[in-house]
C-alpha cells in the first residue's frame, strides 16, 4: 500500500472512532430506555432485543468506513464478479431470457397454487375461480383496494389506511375489464416483467451479467414474492422503487424523485426512497469536479434539494388526502390501529415481543399462531444477518435503504407480514447477490456458484412453504 493510501486509511480510521463510538451509545441507551419503560419483560424478549439492536449496531458500524469513502464521493465499489467473461453487458438477448424467467415463474406459482388449493382447500373449479378464492379471500388487501377502486375511500373509514395510486389505476383498468380482479392480474403481470429488466440494468450498474442474474432471480423467488401474482400494491411498488434507484443510480435526480414519489403513493413505506436518494445526491455532489463559482455550488445543491422535496410530494400527497377525507392529517394511523391493531414502536422492543408470543405459542403448542411467528421471525432476523455481513463491502446508498427498511418494517407492531413488506426492499435481493459474487477465475467462479444455488435452493423452499401457508389460511398476510 502506497504512503498516500496507508495515510488515508488511517485518516478514515481515525475519523470512523467517534462514529462508532456514537452509534453503539445510541444503541445502548436506546436499549436501557426501552427495558426501564417496559412493564413485562422475559427473558427471551430481552435476549431477542439485545441480540437485534446488537447486531444493527455492528452492522451500522461496520458500514461507517465504507460510507466515509462514499460521501467523499470516491467510487469504492468496484464489482468483484466483473472478469473477462461478464464485463460486456448483455442487451435485448439477456432481457428477452429475463423477461421469459419472470413469466416462468408467474405461471410456476399460479398453477402451483391452484394444485395446492385442489388438493389442500378442495377447490374443485376453474382456473380462474380458484385464484379469485385464494387471493381474495378475508384478511388480504385485495378486497380492500377493490372497495377503493369501486365506491371511493367513503364507503369505508378505515380505507384511509391505503394510498391511492394502486386502486386508481384498478379503476381506469376497469373502464375496459369490467371486473377488477382481472384489472388486478394485468397490473400485476405487467409491473413484474416491467420490473425484471429494470432490476438487471440496476444491479449491472455495481456487478457483472452474472450476478445481476442472481439478483433478479433472488427478487422473485423471495418467499412472499407470491404477493407479486395477488391483487395488490407489491408488484407496483417494485416497478416504481426499481425505477426510482436506477434513475438515481444514473444520476437522474428528478426523474427517480418522480418515481420515488409514486412508490409512495403506493404503499406508504414509499417515503424510505429518499434514504438511497439523499445518499446517492450527496455522494454525487462530491464527485462532481469544483466550480469557480459559488454561484454554481449553490445552484447545484438547490437543485438536489429541490429534487428530494418532490420525492416527498408524494407522502405529502397522502396526509393531505387524509385532512380532507377524514379532517386529520394522520388519520391513517388511527384508523391502522383501531382497525387492524397495527402500531410503531422502536424495531428491537417488536422483535423482543414477537420472540415472547413465538415461545408462547411453542408452550401452548398453538400451530396458528406458530404458523404466522415462525416466517416473519426467520425472515427478520435472516434480514439482518444479510445486512451485517454484506455492511462493510455493499453499496452505502442500498445498505442503509435496506437498514431503514428493517428499523421501520420490524418496527411496526400487531403485524405478522414482515416478509411481505422486506420482499419489496431491493436492496435485499441486491445484497444477496453481492455476497454470492466472487472473481471469474476458476475456483473462485465454482465456489459463487455454489453459494448462488444455495440461497436459491432455500429461497425457492420458502417460497412454495409461504405459499403452502397462505392457501391453509395462516395469518402472514
Amino acid at each position: 500500500m502506497k504512503k498516500q493510501e496507508r495515510t488515508a486509511a488511517s485518516r478514515r480510521f481515525r475519523t470512523a472512532e467517534p462514529i462508532d463510538a456514537a452509534v453503539f451509545l445510541a444503541a445502548l441507551g436506546g436499549f436501557a430506555w426501552w427495558g426501564f419503560t417496559r412493564e413485562k419483560m422475559t427473558v427471551q424478549g430481552a435476549l431477542a432485543a439485545m441480540f437485534s439492536i446488537g447486531v444493527f449496531a455492528l452492522s451500522a458500524a461496520l458500514l461507517i468506513p465504507a460510507a466515509i469513502r462514499f460521501f467523499k464521493g470516491e467510487e469504492v465499489f468496484t464489482a468483484p464478479s466483473l472478469g473477462s467473461r461478464s464485463s460486456v453487458k448483455g442487451k435485448a438477448g439477456s432481457v428477452a431470457r429475463i423477461i421469459l424467467f419472470v413469466l416462468a415463474a408467474r405461471v410456476f406459482l399460479i398453477a402451483l397454487g391452484y394444485a395446492f388449493g385442489y388438493v389442500f382447500r378442495d377447490m374443485h373449479r376453474s382456473l380462474l375461480s380458484t385464484l379469485e378464492s385464494i387471493w381474495l379471500k378475508q384478511g388480504t388487501e385485495a378486497p380492500k383496494y377493490f372497495a377503493i377502486a369501486e365506491q371511493g375511500y367513503s364507503s369505508d373509514p378505515s380505507l384511509i389506511v391505503f394510498p391511492p395510486l394502486y386502486p386508481f389505476l384498478l379503476n381506469v383498468l376497469d373502464l375496459l375489464t369490467r371486473n377488477s380482479f382481472a384489472s388486478a392480474m394485468i397490473i400485476g403481470a405487467a409491473c413484474t416483467v416491467a420490473a425484471a429488466p429494470i432490476i438487471n440494468e440496476l444491479a449491472l450498474c455495481d456487478m457483472g451479467l452474472r450476478s445481476a442474474r442472481n439478483a433478479v432471480v433472488f427478487t422473485f423467488v423471495m418467499p412472499a414474492a407470491i404477493f407479486f401474482i395477488a391483487p395488490g400494491a407489491e408488484a407496483l411498488f417494485l416497478v416504481l422503487s426499481a425505477a426510482a434507484l436506477l434513475s438515481v443510480r444514473k444520476g437522474k435526480f428528478w426523474l427517480g424523485a418522480i418515481f420515488g414519489a409514486l412508490a409512495s403513493l403506493t404503499r406508504n413505506i414509499g417515503i424510505l426512497m429518499i434514504v438511497p436518494f439523499a445518499a446517492e445526491a450527496i455522494a454525487y455532489a462530491a464527485r462532481l469536479k469544483p466550480v469557480s463559482e459559488k454561484k454554481n455550488r449553490v445552484k447545484r445543491a438547490i437543485k438536489l434539494v429541490l429534487a428530494g422535496a418532490v420525492l416527498l410530494l408524494g407522502s405529502i400527497g397522502f396526509l393531505i388526502m387524509n385532512r380532507v377525507i377524514a379532517g386529520d392529517w394522520f388519520a391513517f394511523i388511527k384508523r391502522a390501529s383501531a382497525e387492524y391493531g397495527v402500531g410503531f414502536g422502536p424495531f428491537f422492543g417488536t422483535i423482543a415481543s414477537d420472540t415472547e408470543l413465538l415461545f408462547g405459542a411453542l408452550a401452548r403448542s398453538d400451530r396458528e399462531l406458530l404458523g404466522s411467528m415462525v416466517p416473519n421471525m426467520l425472515f427478520i432476523f435472516g434480514a439482518l444477518s444479510v445486512w451485517i455481513f454484506s455492511a462493510r463491502s455493499f453499496r452505502t446508498s442500498y445498505s442503509m435503504y435496506l437498514a431503514a427498511f428493517i428499523a421501520v418494517v420490524c418496527g411496526i407492531t400487531g403485524f405478522f407480514s414482515v416478509p411481505r413488506l422486506m420482499t419489496v426492499c431491493l436492496a435485499l435481493p441486491l445484497a444477496l447477490s453481492h455476497l454470492c459474487e466472487s472473481r471469474d477465475d476458476g475456483i473462485a467462479l465454482g465456489r459463487a456458484r455454489i453459494k448462488a444455488a444455495i440461497v436459491m435452493t432455500l429461497l425457492v423452499f420458502g417460497q412454495v412453504a409461504y405459499l403452502l401457508m397462505f392457501i391453509l389460511d395462516y395469518n402472514i398476510c
